[in-house]
């Protein structure tokens, strides 16, 4: 029941194929950063391999995603959980892992008897082999390598035993065997083989295929997917549809917000402002989310065409979700996006979701915001005062003074140099948009950026004919 855009984070033990395949097409074609998990050595040999891969820069393979370094001895806590990992025994650098009480072995030879040997021989220390002993230790799900041969753990009566006494369930995985030796049938009750399509049940569990389709639909919803996966499979638990037909006012222009959100589950909602047409929104689209947000009348009148579900937040739902992303304080910021000619036709759904990643900034008279040559981490844009641009020399290039102007941008994308140095022209105000937000921003609004970037190139060939 788990589409790609639900996966948050991955855990990357080391790089063979059969551990790497797949994730170069979850980061580019995902709906969201992904978060990376891996040790530093992994890391950098991912880079190495994905830049080869995709003709690119490390620099710029490095912005597709968050990297978390994930280093034996080093444990991360992230969102209430613990991540702690040691180095595997296996043919390149691996990692095992632990999540709070779910151990994962990566690929590894875990052979007990194997370990003392080599202790005795001085390849292992003491504490090397305590550690490989101890990390699985308690834990509540074991997913356990047993491919078998020297770069993998065997199947043996001897292995069941030493694993299931350390953890409450065993997963088998890295075998098409799935037949226990014989003197180990009285743990088969513990121990469940993994297969391509096999599910270990852990946390909340999705009642029916019903709420699996509405935990889509929330996911498709760029505000929402904001949420972490637990609370959107949460959300999913607790709201409902309702129906409309052909033809049917879903909300009317004028009227008082009774608090209701609503997300397009299925079928298209016509949208009327003043009595004209101006959009038609599809699944994924949240509407109503403006009145239900400050308590204002509705600013549209919503059609639907042909027969039309809605997911339904009711206040006492979406109250929550406003607070925890700021929806209410990202309002203003939202309708001033609005005026931007590039930015006006966008629903205002999706402008409060860009409002959310643009960090407003002040600058007194003369401030220097960047310098010409220096890397570029955020794009800008200018909505009050002015910016100057200067040459490595201090000549000036070119001053912008028109709100709704957007620079920056292709240093923090590229991960370039600055070409210019920018300076306030009296006292002014930016929104900063980082890297990771205009990375979303180029997978979620791809035709936006890309004019975005088009304005800022042209202004850039104006200045050097300048």
């Amino acid at each position: 029941g788990m589409a790609p855009h639900h996966i948050s984070a991955v855990v990357l033990s080391h790089l063979h194929e059969d551990h790497v395949a797949g994730l170069p097409e979850l980061i580019l074609m995902g709906g969201h950063r992904v978060r990376l998990l891996t040790s530093d050595i992994v890391y950098a040999s991912l880079l190495r391999m994905l830049g080869a891969m995709l003709a690119l820069p490390e620099s710029e393979v490095a912005t597709l995603f968050e990297y978390y370094p994930l280093n034996p001895g080093a444990p991360l806590e992230i969102d209430g959980r613990r991540f702690e990992a040691i180095y595997a025994i296996h043919s390149i650098p691996t990692i095992a892992v632990r999540v709070n009480g779910v151990c994962y072995s990566g690929d590894m030879r875990y052979d007990e008897e194997w370990f003392a040997e080599l202790e005795a021989r001085g390849v292992l220390s003491h504490e090397r082999r305590e550690e490989l002993l101890r990390f699985a230790e308690g834990a509540s799900v074991l997913v356990q390598d047993v491919g078998g041969g020297p770069i993998h753990s065997t199947i043996t009566p001897r292995l069941l035993q030493a694993l299931t006494a350390k953890s409450q369930r065993l997963v088998l995985a890295h075998t098409s065997k799935h037949l226990l030796p014989a003197e180990s049938n009285n743990l088969a009750g513990r121990i469940e083989f993994a297969d391509s399509g096999h599910v270990v049940a852990l946390g909340q569990v999705l009642p029916d295929d019903e709420r699996i389709e509405i935990a889509e639909t929330i996911s498709a919803c760029p505000l929402f997917a904001r949420l972490s996966v637990a609370r959107r499979l949460s959300l999913a638990i607790q709201v409902g549809t309702l129906d409309w037909a052909d033809g049917e006012t879903i909300l009317h222009e004028g009227d008082i917000s009774d608090g209701n959100a609503y997300i397009v589950h299925s079928g298209l909602v016509e949208i009327w402002i003043g009595g004209a047409q101006v959009r038609v929104l599809g699944r994924g689209n949240s509407i109503g989310e403006r009145g239900a947000i400050l308590g204002d009348t509705r600013s549209s009148t919503m059609k639907a065409r042909g027969h039309v579900q809605l997911v339904r937040f009711p206040p006492e739902i979406f109250q929550p979700v406003t607070e925890q992303l700021g929806l209410a304080e990202a309002c203003a910021r939202a309708d001033w996006l609005a005026s931007v000619p590039v930015l006006r036709d966008l629903p205002w759904a999706s402008l409060l979701d860009l409002a959310l990643d643009f960090q407003p900034r002040q600058l007194a008279s003369g401030e220097l915001l960047f310098s010409c040559g220096e890397p570029g981490y955020e794009g800008y844009l200018l909505v009050l005062g002015a910016i100057a641009f200067s040459d490595a020399h201090g000549v000036l290039i070119d001053t912008l003074g028109a709100p709704g102007q957007f620079f920056g941008g292709r240093s923090a994308l590229y991960g370039t140099p600055r070409s210019a140095s920018a300076r306030a022209v009296g006292d002014s105000e930016i929104w900063e948009l980082s890297a990771p937000a205009l990375q979303r921003l180029n997978l979620l609004y791809p035709n936006i950026l890309l004019h975005l970037r088009a304005v800022e190139a042209g202004l850039q060939r104006s200045r050097r004919r300048d």
